[in-house]
């Protein structure tokens, strides 16, 4: 990930959003990125009124961005911050600013306005956005402390850890990429082991090693970054254990697409870790 130019920060005014603009003011200070703050009012029969009553529809939507733009400017945010007040559907409308704007990184609350960790918003934008997007949990306004890049071995694990190391090196934090493998003769449906599978064990291990060592030496990271392999069948599980493991509070994941639904589908492994981990996740759309 290159260092961005342009970041779009969500906020609901819930208690994780506030640490997800925190965030975005930080990141946006340390890489000399213009910042916009956006708060999109939900108005549900909006399109309905406005075929009724389209000059009612018009008072009402100025009035619900005049109450969000003075809310919005009680938030302690540095000069230079653009201000952006939306009426609509919240996903919809920041999706939208993020492609008029080109921005380069979006940063929302994980826990909406109802409290549920990765809430319908954050949750529809990660499906909807091109762009990598940061989940901020609350109360993790602050500098990274360990980032793991949670990767599979496919060329565009690259990408994850190349972003994994930037914001590593933003605050000169501890990086490690984790790569989660299952053995394949071990739930094969004949049932038991190949006599060799120790040896074959090995083997497994050691090709899987050159080619995490591969991707880290790829990503070209003055950061050093630490390779670690984890057996399990469970892919989310074991990311999660070892983030709690090395006191880890980002982790860097892809998600997988399925273009043909005219959207992006999380995998299964994404949509755990966004849901179930205590970290921010920032999450890159893999193509």
């Amino acid at each position: 990930m290159e260092s961005p130019k342009i970041i779009l920060v969500g906020t609901d005014f819930s208690p994780g959003s506030v640490s997800a603009v925190a965030q975005a003011v930080r990141l946006a200070e340390h890489a000399n990125a213009a910042l916009h703050v956006v708060h999109a009012t939900r108005f549900e029969r909006i399109e309905e009124l406005h075929r009724i009553a389209p000059e009612a529809d018009s008072e009402i939507a100025s009035m619900l961005r005049e109450q969000a733009q003075e809310r919005l400017g009680g938030l302690d945010l540095p000069e230079g911050v653009t201000i952006h007040s939306r009426v609509g559907k919240p996903a919809a409308e920041i999706m939208k600013l993020a492609e008029d704007l080109g921005a380069d990184l979006i940063v929302l609350g994980a826990t909406g306005s109802g409290g549920h960790r990765m809430g319908s918003v954050a949750g529809r934008c990660v499906r909807l956005s091109p762009t990598p997007l940061l989940l901020v949990p609350p109360n993790r306004a602050g500098a990274f402390r360990h980032v793991i890049a949670a990767v599979d071995l496919t060329p565009e694990a690259v990408r994850l850890v190349r972003s994994a190391t930037w914001f590593a090196a933003l605050d000169n934090a501890d990086c490690t990429a984790v790569h989660v493998y299952e053995v394949p003769w071990e739930r094969a449906r004949w049932g038991g082991s190949p006599a060799n599978s120790g040896d074959l064990h090995l083997k497994m291990e050691d090709l899987l090693t050159h080619k995490l060592s591969a991707i880290v030496s790829e990503a070209n990271s003055d950061v050093e970054v630490r390779r670690e392999l984890v057996e399990s069948i469970n892919y989310a599980n074991a990311i999660i254990d070892r983030s709690k493991s090395y006191h880890a509070d980002l982790i860097v994941t892809g998600t997988a697409s399925r273009t043909k639904l005219g959207y992006f589908m999380l995998g299964t492994t994404a949509e755990k870790l966004m849901r179930d981990s205590d970290c921010a996740v920032l999450a890159i759309h893999e193509p």
